[in-house]
């Protein structure tokens, strides 16, 4: 659920020359231990962990003293960011400093003096210059800002840092306190242990006071079992009698019939809605599915595997659901969590409404998967080569069928965690790996929509190429490039024209002029760009690829900083309108939430700052001119085609590099245009409930860039 991090290069830049620059601070050298290793979380409330959006918001909150405003000298360290902090090496494990070095005289030279002891080499960035306004009594003045990031290892306890003619002691309390307050505001849903642990106490309570339903069509569950311990098996029937929708039928496939625990545990329990079918050759799971799927007599089958267990309220609000959709619903599944042997409740899954990319990348969907009558008369089922996978199998088939699929944003399904099960040990079960990979290539081959699929570094995710039916013409184009430098393309700021085949045919400046003749473009693509970026031959081949999906408008690739932490995986629209990005600043190898840095999906708004659009599909949409940025005028064309059906990806398997230096302190990395966000919130509501990005988990705090456990009162 936490990727691993890595440990790269930090870069020094000012006027587009870029050089490396090594300074030694003034430290005292200590090594410390975590008191449980490296993954110790300690608790810090989240309301002390919000980050600055800029410098002037960090100086407004942090006002300058009498003796700074007099000497016209200041520095502040405003935060700290993890760059390797996870690494089991002391020595290696760093984190960025954040160091602004203010001056009244702009002319005056700002450039931290760190002065070094015992040899210890950090490298110093200078990311950004400002201008901020500081004030002091009743005057006000503009200052000169210079924002720098210094690289320290995990292990020095103390520093100081000489700026200007200041000095910034950080003292050990101080440098934990940072720390702690980092690993806070990064800390995801998943790794929240404690405060889900609170969460889902309340929320079991509210799911006993839900509102049930007495009539409707009958659910079956089909459950294959394969010596299962007696009392897993015993939690199991119990879970599925407590529910409080009752018109219910529960298939279990005995594939141990034999098994004496199991036995006696069938035998106690007494409800005519329990189907025993006793297999006397153990077919796998997929066969026994199948086999339980053939007695099933229900509207609709849900799958339960013989392990886990069920929210009491689980059934009931799938019934619920469909009754309140207004078109017919034919796949439906909910949120779920993991819970150990002692009861404890933990690493939530928190999932998006339907997704494909994501999907994609791997089988988000799960549990509780529930498809109609409908959807089963229409698909095979699958086969003994799908074992392992075949509940994902059979997710990718009913989409090719299904007239509606629903999410439940509800923790209703408790996945158990014990050394068999791929919850705790993937490598449990290594032929599911195979197996998926198989109905990826299945669904694709079913759609005509050519792909290579292969395993991603993750557990359970898979990186899906999409290839054009003349690939190999293509492939050949490519490597044809008069270009020399194609293999690592530098895209400039602006508006290019771009064509299948890889080729940019044109550029102009970027601007709303620019924007708005993107309409009348001829070339089959249009790539938008507000920064300098490289771009490997593989990664631009990836992004054009989607556009062989006639679903696909629009995509972004994942972009990372030269220091090696990540600028943009993601956007979240906040209930105020806000362009949010996602994971920013996470080293580039932490995955994130459930991996969700480095997994393909399909997003509501795409980087306004890099994103390459289809132009046919731009010609039946709008350019609103009450937009006054080139950020929401993006977001407005997204938002249309999300309304329209048509997908906008975010594709991390293509990634382009930074070549620019960029502030530290800026969260969105947008602007914050006030007046365009009302706007999109005014137009867009009727896709936004409650303020909430469509493509999110209500469950989740919708202005957290971490996918942060959303607190309720």
């Amino acid at each position: 659920m936490i990727g691993a991090m890595g440990f790269s290069c930090g870069v020094s830049a000012f006027g587009g020359r870029w050089q490396y620059r090594y300074v030694a601070l003034v430290i005292q050298v200590s090594y410390i231990d975590f008191p449980d290793g490296f993954f110790y979380i300690r608790h810090i409330d989240y309301f002390r962990t919000e980050p600055m959006n800029d410098a002037q918001s960090y100086i407004d909150k942090n006002p300058l003293t009498g003796a700074e405003w007099s000497e016209g000298r200041a520095i502040r360290i405003p935060l700290c960011l993890g760059r390797d902090m996870y690494n089991t090496s002391k020595l290696q494990a760093a984190f960025f400093w954040v160091v602004i070095c203010l001056c009244r005289d702009e002319t005056d030279n700002c450039q931290p003096k760190v002065e070094g002891l015992k040899g210890l080499l950090c490298r110093i960035t200078e990311n950004e210059r400002y201008e901020v306004h500081v004030s002091f009594e009743e005057e006000v003045a503009s200052w000169s800002a210079v924002e720098y990031s210094i690289l320290v290892p995990y292990g020095i306890k103390s520093f100081s840092v000489h700026c200007a003619g200041q000095v910034r002691k950080i003292t050990r309390e101080e440098r934990d306190e940072m720390i702690w307050s980092y690993r806070a505001r990064v800390c995801n849903a998943a790794g929240d242990v404690r405060r889900y642990a609170e969460w889902f106490k309340r929320h079991h309570e509210e799911n006993l006071l839900r509102e049930t339903i007495e009539e409707g069509p009958l659910m079956s569950i089909v459950t294959p079992a394969y010596m299962t311990p007696p009392e897993y098996l015993q939690e199991l029937l119990e879970s599925v009698i407590a529910q409080t929708y009752r018109n219910w039928e529960l298939v279990l496939v005995n594939a141990s019939p034999t098994d004496e625990g199991m036995k006696k545990v069938i035998n106690d329990t007494d409800d005519s809605r329990i189907v025993v079918l006793e297999v006397e050759h153990n077919l796998g799971i997929a066969g026994n599915t199948n086999i339980g799927i053939a007695k099933c007599t229900g509207d609709y089958v849900s799958f339960l595997d013989h392990d886990d267990l069920l929210e009491p309220n689980a059934l009931a609000e799938m019934v619920i659901a469909m009754e309140r959709s207004e078109t017919p619903v034919d796949l439906l599944y909910c949120d779920e969590d993991s819970f150990e042997e002692n009861g404890t409740y933990h690493l939530p899954l928190f999932k998006p409404d339907l997704n494909v990319d994501l999907l994609y990348s791997c089988n988000y969907v799960i549990h509780l998967l529930t498809v109609s009558r409908f959807v089963l008369d229409r698909i095979e089922r699958s086969g003994s080569e799908m074992d392992g996978s075949q509940d994902y199998d059979l997710t990718l088939k009913a989409l090719e069928v299904a007239r509606g699929v629903v999410h439940i944003p509800r923790i209703l399904y408790h996945w158990r965690v014990h050394s068999f099960s791929t919850n705790s040990n993937p490598e449990a079960k290594p032929y599911t790996i195979q197996s998926s990979l198989e109905a990826l290539a299945g669904h694709f081959s079913r759609l005509g929509v050519r792909i290579r699929a292969e395993k991603d570094e993750e557990p359970f995710a898979y990186k899906v190429r999409f290839l054009f039916s003349n690939d190999g013409d293509t492939q050949r184009r490519f490597s044809e490039q008069d270009n020399k430098d194609f293999d690592n393309l530098v895209i400039e700021p602006g508006v290019w024209g771009a064509s299948l085949d890889g080729s940019l045919r044109f550029i102009c400046d970027i601007g709303r002029q620019a924007w708005k003749n993107m309409f009348q473009f001829t070339s089959e693509l249009i790539l938008v760009s507000s920064v300098c970026v490289s771009v490997q031959r593989d990664d631009w081949h990836d992004m054009l690829g989607l556009f062989s999906r006639a679903d696909v408008f629009g995509v972004s690739p994942r972009v990372v900083r030269n220091d090696g932490l990540v600028d943009y995986a993601g956007i979240l629209v906040t209930p105020e309108g806000r362009l949010l990005r996602q994971n920013r600043f996470l080293p580039a190898v932490d995955s994130g939430y459930i991996g969700r840095a480095k997994k393909s999906c399909d997003s509501f708004v795409l980087n306004p700052e890099l994103c390459i659009f289809r132009t046919l599909s731009l010609q039946d949409l709008d350019v609103d001119d009450r937009f006054q940025t080139q950020e929401y005028l993006i977001a407005d064309v997204c938002a249309q085609q999300w309304e329209k059906g048509r997908l906008a990806v975010f594709s991390p398997l293509a990634e382009a590099i930074l070549q620019q230096p960029r502030s530290m302190l800026r969260m969105s990395g947008l602007g914050e245009a006030s007046d365009d966000a009302d706007l999109f919130l005014e137009k867009w509501s009727r896709v936004m409930p409650e303020g909430m990005d469509p493509s999110y988990n209500r469950n989740l705090d919708p202005r957290s860039a971490y996918y942060r456990l959303k607190q309720t009162s």
